[in-house]
């Protein structure tokens, strides 16, 4: 279980220095290097699939059209100063949280809700209260906790309907993809 956590905490507990430009680089080199450690824990093969790359667009539009319409949970935004800085943050949004938060949400924290042997609990195993445990878990993880709620929806939905990681994680990269091409474009960088 360790393996999820370990990287999930420090993801969570390093978040806030993605804003000042070493610490940054060295939160990536700090995530890559325990997504390494632990790769053999993480089983799973990617897979592309036309249901999961349409959620992943589906939360992105939801996500960006929601904006405005409700209260936010605090404040978020990074205007990268130099172009390393903003690739290392695209790279950092699009390679690394998937995995991580996948990782930690619907493969560990899901099926632990199951069952304290979650490692006897099959992949996207449907049960209500750890769907809307796990749905609100991801909600209010995010500042943008509407477009959340509704990201975590659609990704419990998926890893239920496909039983495989690989599926959320393509979902949620592709999610990130088309928000950090969005955000980079528009140089919105509230989204970060």
């Amino acid at each position: 279980m360790y393996y999820y956590i370990a990287p999930f905490l420090a993801y969570v507990l390093t978040l806030p220095l993605v804003k000042y430009g070493p610490f940054l680089i060295a939160r990536i080199v700090l995530l890559l290097s325990l997504l390494f450690a632990f790769r053999k824990s993480y089983k799973f093969k990617l897979k592309l699939d036309t249901l999961s790359i349409f959620i992943g667009a589906l939360i992105f539009l939801v996500w960006v059209m929601l904006e405005g319409f409700y209260p936010l949970l605090g404040e978020s935004s990074y205007a990268p100063p130099n172009q390393l800085l903003m690739w290392a943050r695209v790279f950092s949004f699009v390679a690394i949280t998937p995995l991580i938060e996948e990782f930690f949400t619907r493969n560990f924290l899901a099926r632990i809700l199951v069952s304290n042997k979650w490692k006897k609990v099959r992949l996207g195993k449907f049960t209500p209260v750890s769907f809307i445990l796990i749905t609100l878990f991801f909600a209010f993880s995010h500042n943008r906790w509407l477009p959340g709620l509704v990201a975590g929806i659609l990704l419990n939905y998926l890893i239920f309907k496909k039983k495989s990681m690989s599926s959320v994680i393509v979902a949620h990269t592709t999610a990130n993809l088309l928000l950090a091409i969005y955000i980079v474009y528009t140089q919105s960088w509230f989204f970060w």
